[in-house]
């Protein structure tokens, strides 16, 4: 005989049997003697659980926790400005080392410094002065075919959609807190 539908009914709480699986499985218990013995297991059990009080936590589990929790998060966040510090550090060190192996020619002729700083300044005019060239009938045009309203507005939009990027991203990367 397949005792598993009777055993399940069994466990089950009485308010979500049916009337007719309720009466069919007190039928059943008169007659298996298995089923008796398990019924009779699975309430005195239940009688006993039922019986005994939780225990109760010692007296100051919760504020020996939260120190833990608190120290805890505070090894974390050191660990973490040390290991940044540190990552910071090393790469600054690595980039100076790098500059100093690439200006090293340089650093032997300051003649052959001075002629570069002054190449760079040049071509650094230079390009400004092609890109006022460049950007002067744009914004010419421009302040012609938008009109005033419509710059500040689209403006606005913007800042608006950068500030709604920079807060979804913030509220995407920020770990979840517990609070008590």
């Amino acid at each position: 005989m397949n005792h598993q539908t009777y055993q399940d009914w069994l466990f089950a709480d009485a308010e979500d049997l049916s009337p007719i699986q309720a009466h069919s499985l007190q039928e059943h218990l008169q007659v298996c003697e298995q089923c008796q013995s398990l019924s009779s297991a699975f309430y005195s059990l239940e009688a006993a659980l039922n019986a005994d009080e939780m225990a109760a936590p010692e007296p100051g589990f919760t504020r020996r926790w939260q120190a833990r929790l608190e120290a805890s998060q505070q090894h974390i966040y050191r660990r973490q400005i040390v290991t940044t510090f540190s990552t910071i550090v090393f790469g600054l060190v690595a980039l100076a080392g790098l500059m100093l192996a690439i200006l090293w020619p340089w650093l032997k002729s300051p003649s052959l410094l001075f002629y570069t700083w002054v190449y760079q300044v040049f071509s650094f005019y230079t390009f400004a002065d092609a890109l006022r060239n460049l950007a002067s009938p744009l914004l010419n045009f421009s302040k012609s075919a938008f009109p005033l309203m419509g710059i500040i507005f689209g403006f606005g939009l913007l800042s608006e959609l950068a500030v709604l990027w920079v807060v979804s991203y913030r509220l995407l990367t920020s770990p979840r807190r517990v609070t008590l």
